[in-house]
């Protein structure tokens, strides 16, 4: 997948918009999953959406060097108003990258893609690559959409357009 910008910004300014900080620290599991929470009712009242970026390890523990390789790699594309942790506790890795405008889904997508793919090649060896999958969740979901559950796994029902008119 090509990068491409995220909005009709210069690509100086989007490089600017990340935030690099050494001393990030993955929110654990139960944390993660209730900014998660907190994120989805932030987007349904501000109208803007964010995205999931679920990075899925086969790797046994935390401190192996895979895993230490791909939160190093994370660390330098999160942004101060992204949110990192772990989605599944030793074996997925979550990053949300949040406020992007509904118009720009497309562009986000593949830019933050491209850049995770490039942030990855530079700091994980090539003999490990294989044993890392990258799935992407928009929140919220396309209408009509029955809800993407990766983005309910805190046991939240999904909130769709149906539940917000019956919820007034």
């Amino acid at each position: 997948m090509s990068a491409s910008p995220m909005t009709n910004t210069t690509p100086s300014r989007v490089a600017r918009g990340y935030w690099r900080r050494s001393h990030c620290e993955f929110l654990p599991e139960e944390q993660f999953l209730n900014a998660l929470r907190s994120e989805r009712q932030r987007s349904e009242r501000s109208g803007n959406s964010f995205l999931l970026a679920l990075v899925h390890l086969n790797s046994p523990q935390r401190g192996d060097p895979l895993t230490k390789a791909v939160t190093q790699a994370l660390r330098s594309m999160v942004r101060e108003t992204d949110k990192a942790g772990w989605y599944q506790d030793n074996t997925v890795l979550g990053v949300m990258f949040t406020e992007l405008r509904e118009s720009a889904r497309g562009n986000a997508q593949a830019s933050i893609d491209g850049k995770l793919r490039q942030v990855l090649h530079a700091t994980v060896p090539a003999d490990t690559a294989e044993l890392i999958r990258v799935s992407y969740h928009f929140f919220p979901e396309s209408e009509g959409g029955a809800g993407d559950p990766v983005l309910y796994r805190d046991g939240t029902p999904g909130t769709g357009k149906a539940a917000r008119i019956l919820k007034r």
